[in-house]
C-alpha cells in the first residue's frame, strides 16, 4: 500500500529486495532456563489417585459438555440459547472451543495451588458442576455422539 501511495495511482511495480538485506543475519533472541531435577520436584505439585482420578472425571464431563454445546452451535442454535453468561446467547464453535480450553486450564491450574485437603473438594464441585449441566442439556434433547 505504500508502494501505491508512493509511486501514484497505476504506476505501482514490484520491487527487488537488494542481496544484501537477505544475506545479513537478523538477531535471534536466545533464552535458557533450567530448574535441577530435585528442585521440579519440589516444585511440581504431587497429586493423589484421587485428585488424578477427579480431575479426569472433570476434564472429561467438560469435553461432553463442550461437544453438546458445540452440537447445537452448528445447528444454529434453533429454539436453543446458552446459558454460560460468559460465552453469550449464540457463541460460535471457536468461542466454545476457547472457553472450554481456558475452563480446563484454570480448574486444574486453581487445582495445583490448592493445599491437598482442599483439591478433592475442589474437583467434587468442578465436577458436580459439569455433571449437572450435562444432565440438563441430555434432559431437553439434546444428546452426545462419539463419531
Amino acid at each position: 500500500m505504500v508502494t501505491l501511495a508512493c509511486a501514484g495511482a497505476g504506476q505501482a511495480s514490484a520491487q527487488r529486495v537488494p542481496a544484501s538485506a537477505t544475506a545479513s543475519p537478523i538477531p535471534q533472541l536466545r533464552l535458557h532456563w533450567s530448574v535441577p531435577l530435585p528442585k521440579l520436584r519440589y516444585l511440581a505439585p504431587a497429586w493423589s489417585r484421587t485428585d488424578v482420578a477427579l480431575a479426569s472425571a472433570f476434564v472429561a464431563t467438560l469435553w461432553v459438555d463442550a461437544a453438546q454445546t458445540r452440537s447445537l452451535a452448528k445447528q444454529g442454535w434453533d429454539g436453543f440459547r446458552e446459558t454460560n453468561p460468559l460465552l453469550g446467547r449464540r457463541p460460535g464453535v471457536g468461542q466454545i472451543n476457547t472457553y472450554t480450553a481456558v475452563a480446563a486450564v484454570t480448574a486444574l491450574s486453581v487445582a495445583a495451588v490448592l493445599p491437598r485437603r482442599a483439591r478433592p473438594w475442589w474437583f467434587v464441585a468442578a465436577f458436580a458442576a459439569e455433571a449437572i449441566t450435562v444432565a440438563r442439556t441430555t434432559r431437553v434433547g439434546i444428546a452426545f455422539r462419539v463419531r
